[in-house]
């Protein structure tokens, strides 16, 4: 990635402009990870660092215990003022985006600036003026956030998708954003060498303004339009660049090569498969264009389905469907479908989009548990309670059952409702199918996958009014599948199929048992999704909570009457599931090996969740109104640090937790 970046025509201008390119060889210039934490506040100062490439958060505790944050892109630098200022960090610097940076010493920076005095002014992030580098075309201020939105299709309504994406972005950050259209029509403004910026600028009630720029294609506009955009970063913290479908693809390329990710709309016909075909065919002849930023955004309108586009488009183009914009406002809710939200989904994922592009997701990661699972239906119900939107679910085994439920468009009232549904031992008879002569596993799981469907339907995950991810375990190599597309009954029903229980899942000629084996608590499926805040919830039993049951359960033993002790030994010699037999020490070594797996994706997560209790069992699903208590009590204990990574207003001042492990 970094040759990559360092042959870009743009990267060098920029370089050359500031007069940095003696220092690339003594100047390191690294790659990093996701994730990556570049210094924290109050260390010790040493350099500065140039983003070259990719994105990074900078974030810092305020005196009013909510945390400031703004988020870095190509061309800004941080750190410099702490530096020349010989003071600690006064911000924590984390990597969102695979990145390359360049980083400059303290001496070398003194250095520069003596040769070049002009940067001082650039060389402070929290300027917003434009960057005096005649040799770039663009070079974004500081804090500047470029995106583009381009549509291949005149049936798409992308000028009202664009609104409602600069509004919402706009409303999730409180940031200053602007929305320029570039289109053909002889209303906008031509753009030319005299463009009357100020007098074209239009603001409406929604926190953002406009701007509509005529193109035609024209070999010039390529410069005025890089002109154009370095005028308007100094006043703006986002950018969203708007090309309609009758915009000429040499404007769309040049945004393209301003942008740091390009959304391209598009529906599920030849035409616009055709045209996204096209455009990847330009940006390949264009060496230094970098392709992964684009992300095809697929438009469905009412109750269109979209099985198999997913593979049809990634075939084709190269490039995966990055999300599924539904416009369903139109479509009628269902009868007797409770609490199925139809309508809202549109603009539900329009907020998540401004999420991602303003580094504000927030994630929820299911474990796997069996029964104890059930706790998720709690922790989803006191977020909906208090307004808490999630962008993506990942769920493991139980995890991923609960998840599609709900990524469906049912509430968690309706979780419970279907999980009180089994908790006599006559309604386990629409789950548990036995084999009479087992060979690879003694309950098929058909009758699970049924009564899901019974609920679901045939719902793919194009379908869905969530984002979710169903995470299973190959059997022939033993390797975490993460499951996106398809058919998400029979991705969970793939991900419940414990070994040595349940037989193996045969999904497109691939055999998989169950994602816990794998992946009990799927937090790397969201971090490598980059969503930049997650929710862990771990119903899997540390060592030191199963060894302080057990010493309940002895104190308990010794005041039990005979009765019971007869109760005891009855159910050992004849249950299956009980203690100390078959499937229970199956499950107990199974659990055994997930607990450190569990652990360690704990650590990968921003607040932990563990509804634990003494009396869990993994397949006491009878009592699943006491898991259900235990998620919700989870989460309410918890709701400040809940709130404070979703950044939603409490009673009382909260600082966002970083890296908590949190013990219910």
């Amino acid at each position: 990635m970094i040759t990559r970046i360092l042959e870009s025509p743009k990267v060098r201008s920029v370089l050359r402009g500031l007069g940095l390119s003696r220092l690339l060889n003594p100047t390191p210039i690294d790659g990093y990870r996701r994730g990556t934490v570049i210094y924290q506040e109050d260390d010790p100062s040493s350099a500065c660092y140039l983003v070259l490439d990719g994105a990074c958060e900078s974030r810092r505790n305020s005196s009013g215990g909510k945390d400031e944050t703004a988020v870095l892109g190509p061309g800004d630098v941080f750190g410099e003022s702490d530096v020349l200022g010989e003071q600690g960090y006064h911000r924590t610097i984390r990597v969102t985006e695979d990145s390359v940076l360049l980083r400059i010493g303290r001496n070398r920076l003194r250095g520069l600036l003596h040769e070049r005095p002009e940067l001082s002014g650039y060389l402070n992030w929290k300027s917003r003026g434009p960057l005096p580098c005649p040799d770039s075309p663009f070079f974004p201020s500081p804090a500047c956030r470029v995106i583009l939105l381009a549509s291949l299709s005149p049936q798409i309504p992308d000028i009202g998708i664009g609104e409602k994406l600069a509004g919402a972005l706009h409303s999730e950050t409180g940031a200053s954003v602007l929305r320029v259209h570039f289109t053909k029509e002889e209303t906008a403004t031509p753009l030319d060498d005299r463009f009357p910026l100020d007098r074209c600028l239009q603001r409406n009630g929604s926190g953002f303004a406009s701007l509509s720029v005529r193109v035609t294609g024209d070999g010039k506009e390529a410069g005025r339009i890089g002109s154009l955009l370095s005028q308007l970063s100094g006043r703006f913290s986002y950018l969203l660049l708007h090309a309609g479908a009758d915009a000429p693809i040499e404007a769309l390329v040049s945004c393209l090569d301003q942008c740091s990710t390009a959304y391209v709309l598009l529906r599920q016909t030849p035409e616009d498969l055709y045209g996204l075909n096209l455009l990847m065919r330009e940006l390949r002849s264009l060496p230094h264009m970098d392709r992964s930023k684009i992300k095809p955004v697929v438009y469905f309108q009412g109750e269109e389905k979209a099985h198999g586009l997913c593979h049809w488009i990634e075939q084709s183009s190269g490039i995966p469907v990055h999300f599924f914009l539904r416009d369903s406002e139109a479509v009628p809710a269902e009868e007797g479908v409770p609490l199925k939200a139809r309508g809202a989904s549109f603009d539900a994922n329009i907020r998540r989009l401004a999420r991602e592009i303003s580094g504000r997701r927030l994630g929820l990661a299911l474990s796997s548990g069996g029964a104890r699972g059930l706790a998720h239906i709690g922790v989803l119900q006191v977020l909906e309670e208090n307004g808490i939107e999630v962008d993506v679910i990942a769920g493991s085994s139980m995890g991923a059952y609960v998840a599609s439920i709900w990524g469906c468009g049912y509430d968690g009232k309706f979780l419970e409702k279907l999980a009180l549904e089994i908790r006599n031992p006559w309604g386990l008879r629409h789950i548990v199918d036995l084999i009479l002569l087992p060979r690879q596993g003694f309950l098929r799981g058909e009758r699970a996958k049924r009564r899901l469907k019974q609920t679901i339907g045939d719902a793919h995950f194009s379908d869905l009014v969530r984002p979710i991810r169903i995470v299973a375990t190959r059997l022939d190599t033993l390797e975490r599948k993460v499951f996106t597309r398809g058919d998400v009954a029979s991705a969970v029903h793939a991900s419940i199929a414990i070994p040595g229980i349940c037989v193996p899942v045969t999904v497109e000629e691939v055999t998989y048992v169950d994602g816990g084996i794998a992946d009990p608590l799927p937090v790397d499926v969201l971090a490598e999704m980059g969503i930049d805040r997650i929710i862990a919830v771990n119903t899997i039993p540390t060592p030191e909570h199963i060894r302080e049951c057990m010493d309940v359960q002895r104190e308990m033993a010794g005041s039990t009457g005979c009765w019971s002790a007869l109760f005891s030994l009855l159910n050992r010699h004849f249950n299956l599931f009980a203690s100390g037999n078959m499937f229970d020490n199956m499950m107990r070594s199974l659990h055994g090996v997930q607990i450190r797996v569990a652990e360690t994706s704990c650590l990968g997560a921003d607040l932990v969740l563990r509804p634990h209790s003494c009396e869990g069992r993994w397949h006491d699903f009878a009592n699943a109104g006491i898991y259900i208590a235990l998620g919700r009590r989870a989460a309410e204990e918890h709701l400040a640090q809940i709130k404070a990574l979703a950044e939603i207003p409490t009673h009382g001042p909260t600082n966002a937790p970083h890296k908590m492990a949190a013990a219910a």
